[in-house]
């Protein structure tokens, strides 16, 4: 519905609007409309063939009643699809007033959205963390798909309550970026792309609490492979950009980050080198590998010294870079081969499944770590295993069971059974 101070009909199709109101109710003072300026809507077809009405307003306005609560200067939009995705107000005794807004990034652009891409933007405020701007989204074509996002909060003076914690920011620039590229490439190639920033140790905590506790790893990172069939060959680089670790998983479990830089890696699954008999799995990889420690501290996510030594074993103050130099942690780059060979004998005996085994790994290092208390220094590592397992499987159908409630037709028990006797050993404890 438009309705305005003066409406001309232009063509078949196209009308033109000044001081205009346009909305999806039909009452006359409708709850929600976007006011205008000047305002065209044309009659055109869709992406979809579907027939829609396309608008372009400039001078535009968010009304709540007859109250505008929000200006941009051009807006374009099929007027099926709202330009204003959603719109969310809070308000606590610690942040105050909170609104934050998403919009459809191409009806504020003034451009048609393409079929195959989507992208949004926000445009918040959130109380003492100040105004906040992002943009994300996605794309999905025939050879490549991806997605992007970006947040800035440019005058953040809140607080970061994570975890019973409370960090304080004085007027801090803060914000997140990460993109994810994948591109199919000729002749069984394919190359993945990832970047990640995040500016302070504690803003996905406060921000993307679930990026932060089980998130994918924020990590920059390059990755070719081939495959084909049961083989693949890759080619991984990855390092850190933030200077800290981003993820709460990570920074409970290992506490570090490992760059790679690159790695080369080799596997196969189930082979057959010697004929069908034998099932042969195969991994080997040659890396070169740093830790690299944050150089930030425990005070600066919030946490005292006594939380700090139960935690980290360090203080408050201490960086993290510090308790891994103190533990030995070499600080240059490490160089790695790695081989893992397993050879497999499926065989069977009646009902029983018997599949000898051996399996074969050997680790080499240019480094012989004494610093971690290895009083052997071994650089290279050897370890196997030859084993017998044994799997049998038992099953019984009933044809008889009915139930027209669960859409049963009749019901078939299975119950396997397996077990392993090994003997393993290695040169290092």
């Amino acid at each position: 519905y438009v309705r305005a101070e003066s409406i001309r009909q232009t063509s078949a199709t196209d009308f033109s609007a000044l001081n205009a109101r346009l909305t999806t109710s039909e009452f006359a003072t409708p709850h929600f409309s976007i006011g205008a300026g000047q305002l065209s809507l044309q009659q055109v077809r869709r992406p979809d063939g579907q027939t829609g009405a396309f608008f372009t307003a400039e001078d535009t306005t968010l009304n709540l009643g007859d109250t505008p609560v929000f200006y941009w200067p051009e807006l374009s939009a099929y007027a099926e699809d709202s330009p204003l995705r959603s719109l969310n107000a809070d308000y606590s005794s610690n942040e105050g007033v909170e609104v934050e807004t998403t919009w459809d990034l191409f009806a504020m652009l003034g451009k048609t959205r393409p079929g195959n891409i989507d992208a949004e933007a926000n445009i918040d405020y959130l109380g003492e963390h100040g105004p906040g701007v992002g943009v994300s989204g996605s794309y999905d074509s025939r050879n490549n798909l991806g997605e992007f996002r970006g947040y800035l909060l440019v005058d953040d003076s809140g607080e970061d309550e994570v975890g019973g914690r409370v960090i304080n920011q004085e007027d801090e620039i803060r914000g997140v970026a990460t993109v994810r590229h994948r591109e199919s490439l000729p002749a069984n190639f394919e190359l993945t792309l990832a970047g990640a920033l995040v500016s302070a140790p504690t803003f996905l905590e406060a921000f993307y609490p679930s990026e932060a506790a089980a998130g994918k790893l924020y990590e920059t990172s390059a990755y070719v492979k081939w495959q084909q069939e049961n083989q693949a060959l890759d080619l991984l680089a990855t390092t850190n950009l933030s200077g800290f670790v981003e993820q709460l998983d990570e920074l409970q479990s290992q506490g570090y980050y490992v760059e790679r830089y690159p790695e080369l890696s080799y596997r196969v699954i189930g082979g057959n080198p010697l004929g069908d008999q034998i099932t042969w799995f195969s991994q080997s990889s040659f890396s070169q590998l740093r830790i690299v420690g944050e150089d930030d501290t425990p005070g600066d996510r919030g946490f005292n010294d006594a939380q700090s030594q139960q935690f980290f074993g360090i203080n408050a103050n201490q960086s993290f870079d510090d308790r891994l130099d103190a533990a030995g942690f070499p600080d240059q780059s490490v160089r790695r081969f790695d081989t893992r060979q397993e050879l497999a004998l499926p065989l069977s005996s009646g009902p029983v499944d018997i599949t000898p085994y051996v399996v074969g790994r050997l680790t080499a290092y240019d480094e012989d770590f004494e610093d971690f208390g290895n009083t052997d220094g071994d650089q290279v590592r050897l370890w196997g295993e030859a084993g017998l397992r044994l799997g049998t499987q038992f099953s019984k159908a009933d044809g008889e069971v009915r139930s027209d409630l669960l859409d049963v037709n009749g019901v078939r028990h299975i119950v396997e059974t397996s077990a392993t006797l090994f003997f393993t050993g290695s040169n290092l404890d």
